[in-house]
């Protein structure tokens, strides 16, 4: 008795040839070519959402600085930080005044 019919089981494919051997090479084949198709579905799917998701409906975050809001105090503060040290620098390398070691 036969589990399956002749008329439904001439549509699944077999692994073995009708001589009983194997198709190895075959197998392989085919598992390489499926393999590398799911890759290249992926990476498809991947660049699409990335595109979409990302590139289209990401906010774009622009920085506009007023220039009435630039506090004009702390710029003058880093320029007089700036000039005490040239002067400080100056004064060491002419030995305008003296220099203490704080390593000694």
């Amino acid at each position: 008795m036969k589990i399956i019919p002749d008329s439904i089981s001439s549509y699944i494919p077999t692994f073995a040839s009708p001589e009983g051997r194997m198709r190895v090479v075959r197998d392989w084949f085919i598992l390489i070519v499926v393999s590398i198709i799911v890759i290249a579905l992926e990476i498809a799917w991947s660049v699409f959402f990335f595109h979409d998701n990302i590139v289209i409906h990401a906010p774009v975050h622009v920085t506009v600085i007023d220039v009435a809001k630039i506090d004009t105090n702390a710029m003058q503060q880093v320029q007089d930080i700036f000039s005490k040290r040239a002067s400080q620098q100056s004064a060491y390398e002419s030995n305008a005044g003296p220099f203490v070691d704080p390593s000694k």
